[in-house]
C-alpha cells in the first residue's frame, strides 16, 4: 500500500502513533482517576455510615434504642454494602462484630475478642483522633478490602473505635465496566485517528508527491507545471517551483541559441578565411588581390579572437576569478579615447558620436574594464543607430551617470527583462543588424556590478537607452 520508507507512510505513522498514546495516556489518567475518585467517594461514604453507626451505638449504650435496633440498623447496612462492623474500646477489644449477626449467631457485648495485632498501628492512630483509610489485601483470601478506622465519639470524649472492613470486589466490577468504557472509546477513538491520518497525510503528501514527479520530469528536459491549491507554503513552494521551472526554461533556451549563434560565429569567418587561404594556394586569387584578402582574413581571425576573449571572461565572471586593479583617471578622458576608437567604424556607417560631459572627473577603478564597458555599449549604440549616438556624463554628489543613446530601432518590452542575461540575443527590429553572441551587455553588468555601481535599460519609443551609475570612491 505505501512505498517503502515513503515520506507519507513516515508521516502516518508519527501521526498515528502520536495521537494512539495521547488517547491511551488519557484513557490511563482518566481510569486512574475514576478509580480514585470512587475510592474517594466510598471512603466519604463509609466515614458517614460511620458517624451514624456511632451515634447508634451510644444511643443503645445510654438506653434509648434496644439492641434489636440497634443490630437492625447495622444488619442493614452491612448486607446492603456486604461490610463488616466492627467496634472496639481504645485497647482493641472488640465490642460488636457484625459478622456474627451475618451468620446468624448471637452477639452480646460481654464477648471480649481482640482485634488482630496487623491491625493496631491504625488503632492508635484512629485513637489519636484521626480518620484512617486503606486499601488492604487479605494474606489468607487474597480478597481486597477498604478498611476504614474511625473513632467513636461522644461530644469531644473517644470512647471506642468503628472499624468498617468493605470488599473491593464489588467495587472492582463498576471500576472494571468504567474503565471498559473509558478503553473502548480510547480505542474507537484510536481508529478514527488512524483515518483522520491517513486522510490529512495524503492530503499533505500529495502536493509533495506532484513537485517530486514534476522535479524528475524538469530532470529529463520537460517542465510541468505544478498547480497546488492550498493556500500555505505548500502553494508557495509549488509556486517557487514553477518559478525556478520557467527561467530554467528560457535559460536553456538561451543557452541552446547561444550555441547555435557561437557555432555560426565560428564557423562563418573559419569557413571564409579556409576559402582564403585555399584559393591563394591554389592560385585562384591573383597576386594582386591576396593583400585584400589577407586584410580579410586577419579581420574575421580578430573577431573570432574576441569572441573567444567574450567567453573566456564570461567563465571568469561566472567562476568569481575577475579581479579589479583600481587607481584614479580621468573619466571623461578614457570616454574620449573609446570614441577615438570606434570613429572608424562610426564613419563607415555615417553614425555622429556626440559626447557632453565635463573636461575633468576623477574616478577610481579600473581602466581597462571600465573601457570594455564603454566600448560594448558605444559599439552596440552604432551599430543599431540610424544617424547619431549621445554619451552624457553627469557627476553629482555621490554617483556618477553614464548615458548612452542611440536613435535606433530601440528594445522591445519584452525583452527588456532579459536584455542583460547570459546568452540571451533576443529583439526581432534589431536582430537584423545584430553581429555579436549576446555575451557583450552580460558582462558589462557584472563588470560595473563590480564596481558597485548598476546598468539598466531605460525605457523608451526613439532608441535604446543605457544608463551606468557609479560609486564616487
Amino acid at each position: 500500500m505505501f512505498k517503502r520508507k515513503s515520506f507519507f507512510s513516515k508521516l502516518l505513522i508519527i501521526y498515528t502513533t502520536v495521537l494512539v498514546l495521547i488517547l491511551f495516556v488519557i484513557s490511563a489518567v482518566l481510569r486512574f482517576s475514576f478509580q480514585r475518585l470512587y475510592y474517594l467517594d466510598e471512603f466519604r461514604r463509609l466515614e458517614n455510615t460511620a458517624k451514624e453507626i456511632s451515634n447508634i451505638f451510644i444511643q443503645y449504650q445510654e438506653g434509648q434504642i434496644s439492641y434489636l435496633e440497634f443490630t437492625i440498623a447495622v444488619r442493614t447496612f452491612s448486607q446492603s454494602t456486604n461490610a463488616i462492623v466492627l467496634i472496639t474500646d481504645l485497647e482493641g477489644t472488640i465490642l460488636f462484630n457484625s459478622a456474627m449477626i451475618m451468620m446468624g449467631g448471637r452477639h452480646h457485648l460481654g464477648q471480649r475478642t481482640y482485634l488482630k495485632e496487623s491491625f493496631m498501628p491504625q488503632l492508635n492512630k484512629a485513637v489519636s483522633g484521626c480518620n484512617v483509610r486503606e486499601l488492604s489485601i487479605s494474606t489468607e483470601t487474597s480478597e481486597r478490602a477498604l478498611n476504614l478506622f474511625t473513632p467513636l465519639r461522644k461530644d469531644t470524649e473517644i470512647l471506642g473505635i468503628v472499624i468498617i472492613s468493605q470488599p473491593v470486589q464489588d467495587i472492582t466490577h463498576i471500576v472494571k465496566r468504567v474503565n471498559g468504557l473509558i478503553w473502548f472509546v480510547g480505542l474507537t477513538g484510536s481508529l478514527v485517528t488512524v483515518f483522520a491520518s491517513f486522510i490529512l497525510s495524503k492530503r499533505f503528501t500529495k502536493p509533495i508527491i506532484q513537485l517530486n514527479n514534476a522535479a524528475l520530469s524538469m530532470a529529463s528536459g520537460r517542465f510541468v507545471p505544478v498547480h497546488v491549491k492550498t493556500d500555505d507554503e505548500l502553494e508557495q513552494l509549488a509556486d517557487s517551483f514553477n518559478y525556478m521551472g520557467e527561467q530554467l526554461a528560457k535559460q536553456e533556451e538561451n543557452h541552446r541559441q547561444f550555441l547555435s549563434t557561437v557555432s555560426h560565429e565560428l564557423r562563418t569567418p573559419l569557413t571564409s578565411t579556409l576559402g582564403f587561404i585555399q584559393g591563394m594556394i591554389d592560385g585562384v586569387i591573383a597576386a594582386e588581390q591576396q593583400d585584400h584578402y589577407l586584410k580579410i582574413t586577419v579581420s574575421e581571425i580578430k573577431r573570432m579572437i574576441n569572441l573567444t576573449n567574450d567567453l573566456l571572461d564570461l567563465e571568469r565572471i561566472k567562476q568569481g576569478h575577475i579581479q579589479l586593479y583600481r587607481n584614479p583617471f580621468n573619466l571623461s578622458q578614457l570616454m574620449e579615447e573609446c570614441i577615438q576608437q570606434l570613429t572608424p567604424l562610426a564613419e563607415e556607417k555615417g553614425i555622429l558620436l556626440i559626447l557632453t560631459a565635463p573636461q575633468q572627473i576623477n574616478f577610481t577603478g579600473d581602466r581597462d574594464r571600465l573601457k570594455q564597458v564603454f566600448v560594448n555599449l558605444l559599439d552596440n549604440g552604432i551599430r543599431y543607430a540610424k544617424e547619431k549616438v549621445e554619451i552624457e556624463i553627469i557627476s553629482k554628489t555621490k554617483t556618477l551617470e553614464i548615458t548612452i543613446k542611440d536613435d535606433g530601432p530601440g528594445i522591445s518590452e519584452e525583452d527588456l527583462p532579459y536584455i542583460f542575461q547570459r546568452f540571451y540575443k533576443g529583439d526581432k527590429s534589431r536582430s537584423t543588424k545584430k553581429s555579436g553572441a549576446g555575451l557583450g551587455l552580460a558582462i558589462a553588468k557584472h563588470l560595473i556590478h563590480l564596481h558597485g555601481g548598476d546598468v539598466s535599460v531605460i525605457p523608451s519609443n526613439f532608441g535604446a537607452v543605457f544608463k551606468i551609475v557609479l560609486p564616487k570612491y
